[in-house]
């Protein structure tokens, strides 16, 4: 049996790549007619003034507890179901 207890990730820190997906999904979204997200200029120039690598590991304890329990499924260990989400 696999499980994966935790997903690792890392933040885009470069401020041209960001300001670029961010004029891409609102290109997405307008065909959509979905709500135009405000331009995050202030978010763009933090990323490029800070631009630190930061990387981060998402344990869950939704898995975690499936180890524990000897459960097979993450449906025998959580408390709802997706529908009431």
């Amino acid at each position: 049996m696999v499980l994966e207890l935790a997903n690792g990730f890392s933040e885009l820190t470069d401020a041209q790549e960001q300001r670029q997906r961010f004029v891409r999904a609102q290109e997405l979204r307008a065909p959509k007619r979905l709500y135009r997200i405000p331009n995050a200029g202030k978010i763009s120039v933090r990323i490029g003034q800070s631009a630190r690598q930061c990387r981060y590991l998402a344990l869950g304890i939704d898995r975690l507890t499936m180890l524990f329990a000897g459960a097979a499924s993450i449906d025998d260990v959580v408390t709802f179901t997706p529908e009431i989400m």
